[in-house]
């Protein structure tokens, strides 16, 4: 069960263009989800006591809440808009890695998703526990059934990653009980090596500048990607420990002016 709470205040623009697309998954929601999946609302300019609680500091911030614990509350990092706060959530709501039995599915799953940690074999403890950790980072993935991993492009009794930029089937080489080995290495390939940010994209800017604070370097470049090679080439040491992204002057000059 998940309770997801929209923090707001009446006056916040972002507050009111969130508010009807909150009610349609509500709506949505509530008639179709199994498990249970709740959405509500919190006025903090009169509930603030609640806002203090749970450290509000801007709107509208979404928080959420698993079973009947109203004291550890995750971050939502989804879309805004209603299909996407519907698909985010049903997804949230499952397990943090989904077993798949069926080539067709797991075929399809390959084409909805950008980054897939497959274990190609029984989900351990470790496995478990650091799908949970980074369960809305990358989609997780387990099986033991040949044709799924036929389709997914994996070995049997590997960890691979499953992805269409820098290297495209990465294979983790140490031990399957070895948790912070196994973040290290999908940190390492999760994001592009010098990520195209483009103005309005948000996925993207999300990546840049709320990913674990990590901290960050830029190559400001043209169109044509002038120095993006050497630039690749100089970060390789830093990936997994820093977020590497480039700017566009055709496409998002007002980052020239930001950053200066």
């Amino acid at each position: 069960m998940l309770t997801v709470v929209e923090f707001f205040a009446p006056w916040c623009g972002h507050c009111k263009k969130l508010a009807p697309e909150w009610e349609t998954a509500a709506g949505a929601l509530k008639s179709e989800s199994t498990p249970p999946i709740t959405l509500a609302s919190v006025d903090v300019t009169t509930e603030r006591a609640l806002g203090e609680k749970y450290d509000i500091k801007g709107f509208p911030t979404i928080k959420i809440f698993e079973g009947h614990d109203a004291t550890n509350a995750a971050d939502y990092e989804g879309p805004r808009e209603a299909g996407g706060i519907v698909s985010f959530l049903k997804k949230r709501a499952g397990p943090a890695s989904k077993e798949l039995n069926d080539a067709k599915e797991a075929e399809a799953v390959k084409k909805s998703e950008k980054v897939i940690v497959v274990n190609a074999g029984e989900a351990t403890e470790t496995w478990t526990n650091l799908a949970n950790s980074m369960r809305d980072t990358v989609y997780w993935c387990h099986t033991t059934h040949k044709a799924v991993m036929k389709a997914l492009g994996v070995k049997a009794g590997t960890i691979s990653m499953v992805k269409d930029f820098d290297e495209k089937n990465p294979v983790y080489s140490g031990t399957k009980d070895d948790m912070k080995g196994l973040k290290e290495f999908v940190d390492y390939h999760r994001t592009p090596v010098g990520l195209h940010v483009k103005k309005g994209d948000q996925s993207a800017l999300k990546i840049v500048f709320e990913d674990e604070n990590k901290p960050n370097l830029f190559l400001f470049t043209t169109s044509d990607d002038a120095g993006l090679d050497t630039f690749k080439g100089a970060v390789q040491g830093v990936r997994g420990h820093m977020v590497t992204a480039r700017f566009h002057s055709s496409d998002f000059p007002e980052a020239f002016t930001h950053f200066g």
